[in-house]
């Protein structure tokens, strides 16, 4: 039990660091991918601000050399489009230079948090192969101590065994069995000669019951015989022919055939003459009902998977249900997608999801290989009961949306400003409910993730920064308002550290969770 115990704890942790180390990478690699695209839009508006400046400077010589013209106001108008154009490049120049160091400051960032996480993962599994190892040698231990106190006992046993039977005499137990028997009266039938009858007539041998004693082994052996005459006597006379086949089947297994065995028993008797005899087919053992009905359920099962897996690759699948090893559904199930009740459908082979089959073109739960946890509502909660894997942890959704807004929506102008549609924040909220982290959100658009992460912490029963606080916040932000001739009068010089030491005080009052929270949103927005 205890190794038992140590050791689904140990796969516990190897699964929880598996997965932390995954999620780190995957970070680690979307920062490196964001600071590649950043530099070479950095070097794309670098060659176009040269070229702007190039055009610029040959607007100005062709101004210059056209000076003594008819037509200088076109020279002008010329040079002012390029001295325009070359302010244009140098503004997305100094755009493109932001973007390229808030990444690389990113990157940076995850890579220190990549050690991170993997100096913490070696701790773990140092901390737990010294504890296996402790628990190994115990249990060992252990072992060998009840192996030599088993050892221990067995000479002795044998030595009782051998005092027990020392004194036992060859034949008494059977002749103790013989005596207790009790003797019973058996009627033995005996034969005698009867002449011929007149009219042609035969008469049957007449046959005389005589009372006898016998011993009681005899009388013991007519017990034993009885249940089997009455069961076989119960047995009905034009018996169907598949039970005669698996009655005759059954005997033969057991080393003789129907025919042999109905007539060493006594339901053989000429009283008993009128049953017909089951006659055993003389080619091998048949195969009883059982095996038939197990083969014939194998090939139906093997030919519905064959046909369930058919009519999944003819149904335009999403990219989150390409994941899928969809199969025919076997019972009445909830669709994940719409959230109904559903007879026929599909479900996966591997997390057992169950869809409809038009709901495969907007599935939006990924396979995780695994069973797929239960429904847990993530909106209008409390912010302490969003599912976590510990609980300092940012919620799954926070991190899911602003990972994605990271990977692929940085540059979009109006994010977290502008809304998106309805119907498919809904849907997307839905999603998260069903499939967790599981959700597939590369094709959608970001306003539409931007509007679940409002959503999520609209809803929220408590907000992230706790009411208590408000009045403090407030009062420290009109503080930090006020003219600096003021600050001074008011805290007499000192007060430009004040505020920062003010904030980190109350930002200490929030539970780590929020702390967590807040703070990754704060640098989620930053970047």
């Amino acid at each position: 039990q205890p190794l038992s115990a140590k050791k689904n704890e140990m796969e516990k942790w190897r699964k929880e660091f598996k997965d932390q180390w995954t999620k780190e990478q995957k970070r680690m690699n979307e920062s490196l991918s964001a600071l590649r695209k950043s530099r070479l839009q950095y070097l794309q508006r670098c060659e176009e601000l040269e070229k702007a400046k190039h055009l610029s400077a040959k607007a100005e010589e062709e101004l210059q050399s056209l000076a003594t013209t008819n037509h200088p106001s076109s020279a002008n108008k010329q040079l002012e489009k390029r001295r325009r154009s070359c302010e244009e490049a140098q503004a997305k120049l100094q755009e493109a230079e932001t973007w390229y160091r808030t990444c690389i400051s990113d990157a940076n960032f995850r890579r220190q948090e990549l050690e991170k996480v993997r100096a913490r993962i070696v701790s773990h599994i140092r901390k737990l192969i010294f504890q296996g190892d402790e628990v190994l040698t115990w249990v060992t231990l252990r072992m060998f101590k009840q192996r030599q106190a088993q050892a221990e006992q067995i000479p002795v046993g044998y030595q009782h065994l051998a005092e027990v039977c020392r004194p036992y005499k060859a034949g008494e137990k059977y002749l103790e069995f013989l005596q207790a028997l009790q003797k019973k009266d058996i009627e033995v039938e005996v034969f005698e000669f009867q002449p011929l009858a007149h009219g042609g007539q035969r008469s049957p041998p007449s046959r005389k019951k005589v009372l006898v004693h016998s011993s009681g082994a005899s009388s013991a052996a007519r017990d034993a015989s009885a249940p089997e005459e009455t069961t076989r006597r119960q047995l009905p006379a034009n018996g169907d022919q598949s039970a005669n086949r698996s009655l005759c089947s059954d005997t033969e297994s057991l080393g003789g055939s129907c025919e042999s065995r109905s007539l060493d028993s006594p339901s053989s008797s000429p009283g008993a003459s009128d049953r017909k005899l089951l006659k055993a087919p003389s080619t091998g053992t048949v195969s009883s009902w059982e095996d038939l009905e197990e083969r014939d359920s194998l090939q139906a099962l093997e030919s519905e998977n064959g046909t369930s897996q058919q009519q999944a690759k003819n149904i335009p699948l999403s990219s989150a249900a390409q994941t899928h090893r969809l199969r025919k559904l076997r019972g009445p199930s909830k669709c994940r997608e719409c959230d109904t009740f559903m007879v026929s459908g599909f479900e996966c082979e591997e997390c057992c999801l169950a869809c409809h089959k038009k709901c495969l073109e907007n599935l939006l739960i990924t396979c995780g290989h695994k069973k797929l946890p239960n429904r847990v509502p993530l909106f209008g909660i409390d912010f302490t009961q969003v599912p976590r894997d510990f609980p300092e942890e940012v919620p799954f959704v926070v991190v899911k949306c602003t990972s994605e807004i990271e990977a692929r929506a940085l540059g979009v102008q109006g994010i977290y400003r502008i809304s998106g549609s309805k119907a498919r924040v809904e849907k997307l909220c839905q999603a998260f409910e069903n499939g967790r982290n599981l959700v597939e959100l590369s094709e959608h658009s970001p306003h539409d993730i931007t509007g679940v992460l409002k959503h999520f912490l609209k809803e929220l029963s408590a907000p992230v920064l706790l009411s208590h606080l408000y009045d403090t916040l407030i009062a420290l932000a009109k503080d930090l308002q006020k003219p600096g001739e003021e600050k001074e009068k008011v805290d007499g010089g000192g007060f430009p550290s004040d505020p920062i030491q003010s904030m980190k005080d109350l930002l200490s009052k929030l539970p780590g969770s929020n702390y967590n929270t807040l703070r990754h949103l704060i640098a989620h927005l930053y970047r």
